[in-house]
């Protein structure tokens, strides 16, 4: 009885596995190949450089400059949850193992990267800070700005193919979460 229902979960698993692959490679190419993204390919790609950490840190490094000294703070927190949210990727990425859907050859591109896709710590990082962003300026243009470089940035990691939809909604996701859940610690620390 109970080996029939783990085979029947392993053939549902199986399954749901196989829709969620198919599902992806053919939003994969509905955004890689839509006209109107199309049009301007160089954006993408630096976006998708500027996902590398460059935007938050030409941000953070203005706030630490020309910012009051509790600005200085909130870099701090973005910084060490932050941090986190890189271990806690890297790991999933180890664990899961899933392969990019473009071969990246090696190449000084590569060698900044890993190899695999599940999930996006591009995205993962870029939603994670813009929850931080957002919290502590809770100023409209300011929420609607990190938003929408988070994803931008989350939208150009699948317009060059280097992530799945699904890696990148996933890690939209696992970002801000991971914030929510340090935040209160980095407060206490940094506070």
């Amino acid at each position: 009885m109970i080996t029939r229902i783990i085979a029947q979960l392993d053939e549902w698993t199986h399954l749901i596995g196989k829709r969620i692959h198919q599902w992806d490679l053919a939003l994969l190419e509905a955004i890689s190949d839509n006209p109107t993204l199309r049009r301007f390919p160089f954006m993408w790609i630096i976006l998708t450089f500027l996902g590398d950490g460059y935007i938050w840190a030409i941000i953070s490094a203005a706030l630490l400059l020309f910012g009051r000294p509790i600005d200085q703070i909130y870099v701090s927190i973005g910084l060490s949850i932050t941090a986190v949210n890189i271990v806690i990727f890297r790991s999933l990425k180890l664990l899961f193992k899933r392969a990019r859907p473009v071969y990246v050859p090696i190449s000084s591109r590569a060698l900044s990267i890993d190899q695999f896709s599940f999930p996006s710590g591009h995205t993962c990082a870029a939603f994670g800070l813009a929850f931080i962003f957002a919290f502590f300026y809770p100023l409209f243009i300011v929420q609607v700005t990190v938003y929408t470089v988070a994803i931008l940035i989350g939208l150009s990691r699948i317009y060059v193919k280097e992530h799945y939809p699904s890696d990148v909604i996933f890690g939209a996701l696992l970002g801000p979460a991971i914030s929510v859940l340090f935040l209160p610690v980095s407060m206490r620390v940094f506070m």
